[in-house]
């Protein structure tokens, strides 16, 4: 599952989002003026996206 919120509303409420994302293991879209831009993942997705890297040779 993925969680969308405003840069403005990240920078806010940045530890609440933090503590979301530890806890669930949700993703956070980040968007500014409505369009995404960034992604908030948790470790555990970050080191599987790394480990796709790596097997295909992008790491």
């Amino acid at each position: 599952m993925h969680v969308r919120t405003s840069s403005r509303k990240l920078r806010e409420n940045w530890r609440a989002f933090l503590d979301h994302i530890t806890a669930t293991d949700d993703r956070l879209v980040v968007t500014r003026h409505g369009q995404p831009v960034a992604a908030l993942v948790s470790m555990g997705d970050l080191q599987v996206l790394e480990a796709a890297e790596e097997g295909r040779g992008d790491g």
